[in-house]
């Protein structure tokens, strides 16, 4: 089986820090290499895969030149050779001019879908060509309605990590993610704060959501509750 994986080209595979999607995808292309299959990935030039590499030269998926530099590149090896699968990972736009065909393709989702991208893609699509998972039934039941839908949830490689069957009474509490609302940071510092526990506050803080650090953690932070930034797995460990 021929695979193509596409990956934002934000970040490389597997990412040095922050980068959940990355990691995936380097446990999907290690786990099908072994299997035998033929895996070609889209992705960050500095990319360090089993698989055949396709280096972006478009450094964003928010500038449109980038991103028609990145279509270009996906869909010229796409069409110069046959694949058995496209699984993407990236912009729902890499896809596009492949949505007539009948090769298979997966979109997989780790944030909030935008439906009217769905929409207007799962219309365009060849019948029973287009399908997509989130990474939480939360997400693939916002798609289902318009399209074929999954909740295929994240794995982690367990030789990565040791596994730690008991802790000190007094080892702190930990929140790893994005600094944003969304995940939750402000409230994790309220449990901290009602339970008296320590807190370490690990990962990155998105420019966007530069404020809310400034307004909503960053005053909070002092002996008990502590930023201590990005972290790479041996940190995390």
């Amino acid at each position: 089986m021929k695979i193509a994986l596409i990956a934002d080209p934000e970040l490389p595979v597997p990412p040095l820090l922050y980068g959940g999607i990355e990691r995936i995808i380097f446990m999907l292309i290690e786990s099908y290499v072994k299997l035998g299959y033929e895996v070609s990935l889209f992705a960050h030039a500095d990319s360090i895969t089993s698989a055949k590499l396709f280096p972006y030269k478009g450094k964003t998926s928010t500038n449109k030149i980038d991103v028609l530099k990145n279509v270009c590149l996906i869909n010229a090896e796409l069409f110069k050779n046959k694949y058995d699968i496209i699984h993407s990972f990236g912009r729902l736009i890499y896809l596009l001019p492949q949505l007539p065909f009948r090769i298979q393709k997966l979109m997989s989702y780790q944030r909030e879908p935008t439906l009217s991208q769905i929409r207007r893609a799962t219309s365009l699509a060849r019948k029973k060509t287009l399908s997509f998972t989130g990474c939480s039934a939360y997400i693939s039941k916002q798609i289902a309605p318009i399209a074929s839908a999954f909740p295929i949830f994240n794995g982690v490689d367990l030789m990565t990590y040791i596994f730690k069957e008991t802790v000190s009474p007094d080892a702190p509490l930990v929140f790893l993610g994005r600094i944003e609302p969304i995940k939750g940071t402000h409230t994790a510092i309220g449990v901290a704060l009602a339970t008296g526990r320590k807190l370490i506050i690990a990962g990155n803080v998105p420019s966007e959501y530069q404020e809310y650090f400034n307004e909503q953690i960053s005053p909070c932070l002092n002996d008990q509750i502590t930023y201590i930034g990005p972290v790479n797995d041996a940190q995390k460990k």
